[in-house]
């Protein structure tokens, strides 16, 4: 009988936990502008431009500036022909801090106006530069530390990535 119990109790605790795993995740605005993001590439290589940019925009609506989704918005554009969305397409970028090289679409905007491709390439590089100072928040004293998932094998990887000191 104490088996039979312990059975049915096990039986019992399992099953809502299986039947919770077989239920698909409910969708983020992430997982939305990703999938928007899938059926871009997939317009792409169709050659439906227009439809790309379209699904890219609303990928955007859902996750404003990223970076993936803006750089494919500057693809589309580029292959559309459409110099002026590849110029709102980098302007965006810039706006929103990014650094990118935007040489895939030179040529054509270069063509279109060369003074605005030229203020928007130094509008690019500069957000690769640093801004602020950076302070010392803690010191790390030993290379094997690990601290909120930041690891060092060395003084100079840790300077270099993460910005700790070891001194």
């Amino acid at each position: 009988m104490k088996t039979l119990l312990t059975a049915v109790l096990g039986l019992a605790l399992t099953t809502p936990a299986l039947s919770w795993q077989d239920e698909a995740p409910a969708p983020t605005p992430q997982s939305i502008a990703m999938d928007l993001f899938g059926l871009a590439n997939q317009a792409v290589e169709a050659e439906d431009y227009e439809a790309a940019r379209r699904l890219l925009e609303a990928a955007l609506d859902l996750k404003p500036a990223h970076p993936a989704v803006l750089r494919g918005l500057l693809i589309t554009s580029v292959r559309a022909g459409r110099a002026d969305d590849a110029f709102h397409a980098l302007e965006r970028m810039a706006a929103g801090g990014i650094a990118f090289d935007p040489a895939p679409a030179a040529e054509l905007l270069q063509r279109a106006d060369a003074d605005r491709f030229t203020a928007i390439s130094e509008r690019l590089a500069a957000n690769s530069a640093p801004m602020g100072r950076a302070e010392v928040a803690a010191r790390i004293s030993g290379l094997d530390a690990l601290i909120e998932g930041a690891s060092c094998t060395s003084p100079r990887s840790c300077w270099r990535r993460w910005m700790f000191s070891t001194r």
